[in-house]
């Protein structure tokens, strides 16, 4: 993923680290450690507004 920013994913240190063997911005598992990640978040926010709605019916 490119980000926005440079500095949030390395971008310089990956261009510097970059060969014609090893290109530092390509991960294969870029994709499915970000859904990963958004579905943890998700899970975690859902369980949050369950326990609130739990606690605010009491």
């Amino acid at each position: 993923m490119i980000a926005a920013h440079p500095a949030a994913t390395d971008a310089f240190g990956k261009a510097a680290a970059r060969t014609a063997q090893s290109n530092p911005f390509i991960d294969p598992d870029g994709c499915r450690k970000l859904a990963a990640g958004a579905t943890r978040n998700l899970n975690a926010r859902l369980q949050r507004e369950r326990d609130e709605k739990a606690k605010a019916a009491r």
